[in-house]
């Protein structure tokens, strides 16, 4: 069975996406949530998938980002693991990525 660890924090930027996205349409917001979830579950079970990152501060060496499936602007940030995945953020892209990674660390 595939592991799925999320640091805190992470239930707060799914509920902030689905907020925003509830401003501008309900299904939208609905099928976001849904959309993560079943991203994390695809992500756990394959965890080396996602794209590598690079930054300049060695705590983040070996993160790797997928977006959510129906999503392209949003990405799921994780560290992977032997048997799943530990989440670090849900973040819109255009955030500054490793500001926002350095505090789930």
């Amino acid at each position: 069975m595939s592991r799925l660890r999320s640091r805190p924090g992470v239930d707060d930027d799914i509920y902030e996406l689905a907020a925003y996205l509830l401003d501008h349409s309900e299904d939208a917001a609905r099928r976001f949530v849904d959309a993560v979830q079943q991203t994390l579950k695809s992500l756990a079970a394959s965890p080396g998938i996602g794209s590598p990152k690079q930054f300049s501060d060695p705590a983040l060496t070996g993160v790797r980002s997928w977006w959510v499936t129906g999503f392209p602007n949003h990405l799921i940030y994780y560290f992977p693991l032997n048997d799943g995945i530990d989440v670090l953020a849900v973040m819109h892209g255009s955030r500054d990525i490793q500001a926002r990674l350095k505090r789930r660390i």
